[in-house]
């Protein structure tokens, strides 16, 4: 992640993360921090844990999965997810897609997106 870059280049800045345990597709927190970054990011688990729904993670995974197949996650192109007719037709999951695609996950950090989640998994569930 470019954040732990700036552990090397910002004075005072330190880079710390959570152990953790991964059992198939699923991850536990162990409440340990240690020192140094984390070897996996675990947005996809994150989410999941926050309740977002199954579709949204099943198409997070073919996202990263092409990115990673890439070998470049800043440039490479994403396509669309093809909408179902009931998708087009729901008011609520419009204005979820709508939130999302004006959301910039480069501009906030961790803990705003996880609490961005969890606000759009009471609104929207």
């Amino acid at each position: 992640h470019e954040l732990c870059e700036l552990e090397g280049r910002v004075h005072g800045i330190k880079n710390y993360h959570v152990i953790t345990k991964e059992y198939n597709d699923d991850i536990v927190f162990l409440r340990k921090i240690v020192a140094g970054e984390a070897l996996h990011s675990y947005g996809i688990q994150v989410a999941k844990l926050a309740g977002v729904p199954d579709s949204v993670i099943e198409r997070a995974k073919q996202i990263l999965s092409g990115l990673e197949n890439t070998g470049s996650k800043k440039n490479a192109p994403v396509e669309a997810a093809p909408q179902t007719v009931e998708s087009a037709a729901d008011p609520k999951l419009l204005a979820l897609q709508d939130e999302l695609r004006r959301l910039n996950v480069d501009k906030i950090t961790a803990i705003e997106a996880l609490v961005m989640l969890d606000d759009l998994k009471k609104r929207y569930t």
